[in-house]
C-alpha cells in the first residue's frame, strides 16, 4: 500500500508543486545542479503537502478546512491517514519538510532559499 499511496500523491498536487519550484531553472545549463536539487525538493514538498491534506481532511472541522471534510473516509479512498494513521502521517510530512530544509541549507545561500524554506514549513504547519 505504501508504494500505491506514494505514487498517487506524487502524481497529484505533488507534480504541480514540483513544476512551480523547478520552472525558473529549466533550460539553464549553468543552473543544472540547482535544478536537480530543486526537482527533488519539489517532489518531497508536494508529497508533504498531500500527506497533510489527508491529515487535515480526516481531522479538521469543515469550516476551518474551508471545504467538506471526511469525504475521503466516506469514499474509502486510499490516503496516508488510512494507511499509516494520523500521527505517523504527520510525522512523515514533517520528516519530508525537514529534509527539504536541510537540503536547501546545504545547497544554497540563505538569501536564496528564504521563501522556499518558509514554504517547506508552511506545508506541514497549515490548517487548511
Amino acid at each position: 500500500e505504501y508504494d500505491d499511496i506514494r505514487s498517487i500523491h506524487t502524481l497529484k498536487t505533488g507534480k504541480l508543486i514540483q513544476v512551480a519550484v523547478t520552472m525558473p531553472h529549466v533550460d539553464n545549463e549553468k543552473q543544472k545542479s540547482q535544478y536537480e536539487i530543486l526537482h527533488e525538493i519539489g517532489e518531497k514538498l508536494g508529497l508533504a503537502f498531500q500527506i497533510m491534506d489527508d491529515v487535515l481532511e480526516a481531522s479538521s472541522d469543515s469550516i476551518i478546512l474551508g471545504k467538506s471534510n471526511r469525504s475521503d473516509i466516506a469514499n474509502q479512498k486510499l490516503t496516508y491517514v488510512s494507511v499509516f494513521g494520523n500521527d505517523a502521517a504527520v510525522e512523515q510530512a514533517n520528516v519530508l519538510s525537514n529534509k527539504c530544509i536541510s537540503k536547501l541549507n546545504d545547497s544554497f545561500m540563505a538569501k536564496e532559499i528564504k521563501e522556499l524554506s518558509s514554504l517547506a514549513k508552511f506545508m506541514v504547519e497549515r490548517k487548511n
